[in-house]
């Protein structure tokens, strides 16, 4: 089942690794690098997945999921410090917030 799983996601790398990373880089605003990262961690996340499930019958729409799921957590992590870092400014200008 490994085996056959890697082959169907070295396969998908090639056919959909340049399609995956221009959604990412448009999803993201012109962020190329982030979208690159992003890319490969969407692979790497559907490789951990191969030990322990057959490959899905629709790769593409599974790795689009996994890209899409990504990039809430990246949006997420990215709206926390954007809040933090402007909280933090504000106190620093002694606008009164903590």
């Amino acid at each position: 089942m490994g085996e056959r799983f890697f082959g169907v996601i070295a396969e998908a790398y090639k056919a959909w690794n340049t399609e995956l990373v221009g959604f990412l880089n448009r999803q993201l605003k012109r962020s190329p690098d982030t979208a690159r990262d992003l890319a490969q961690e969407t692979f790497a996340k559907w490789l951990a997945a191969s030990h322990s499930a057959e490959p899905p019958e629709k790769p593409r729409a599974y790795l689009y999921e996994i890209a899409r799921n990504l990039l809430r957590d990246h949006w997420r992590r990215e709206g926390v410090r954007g809040c933090l870092l402007y909280t933090s400014d504000a106190a620093d200008e002694g606008l009164g917030v903590d």
